[in-house]
């Protein structure tokens, strides 16, 4: 083989490289690429199911409406609209440092040294689970680095 080669002049040996790199190439394409392509597939999978779990987990098992990937308010009692809110805030690690009903259709979110990243994706995980936004906020830095803050929702009806 060695005998072979050699005898080969520069531009054969340049010619016979080429075709060995695109032959590589080729099954590189061959073999890899259509792996990957199923590894991602199978990710997005993964993670579409893991978020869907998530969601139900917030919800809970209790076979609520929904309609667009979103709780329907009003199918949903007030006790249970509020349980929601503070299993989302758990889900998300706030620890709610006071929890008040001034009335039976508002509740009150008070948070000492929680981080502001954790605090607005829990607002954003009421808005897209129960269409509520709140109608009080304060939120003030801390001295430990975290903010502390004070929300305010009407429940029973979606703002």
């Amino acid at each position: 083989m060695t005998n072979w080669l050699g005898r080969l002049t520069a531009r054969e040996r340049i010619l016979l490289g080429s075709a060995v790199v695109i032959a590589a190439i080729c099954l590189v394409f061959m073999i890899v690429v259509p792996k990957l392509k199923q590894a991602r597939s199978d990710a997005e999978a993964r993670l579409t199911t893991a978020i869907d779990a998530d969601e139900r987990s917030i919800i809970g098992a209790d076979g609520a409406a929904y309609e667009a990937g979103r709780l329907v308010p009003a199918a949903l009692p007030i006790s249970q609209q509020r349980q929601v809110m503070i299993d989302a805030a758990a889900n998300r690690g706030l620890a709610v440092s006071r929890l008040q009903s001034p009335d039976d259709s508002s509740i009150l979110f008070q948070f000492e040294h929680v981080s502001s990243p954790a605090l607005f994706g829990w607002l954003e995980d009421l808005e897209r689970l129960l269409g509520q936004e709140p109608v009080r906020a304060t939120v003030e830095a801390s001295e430990s680095g975290g903010v502390r803050a004070s929300v305010e929702f009407h429940v029973g009806a979606t703002s």
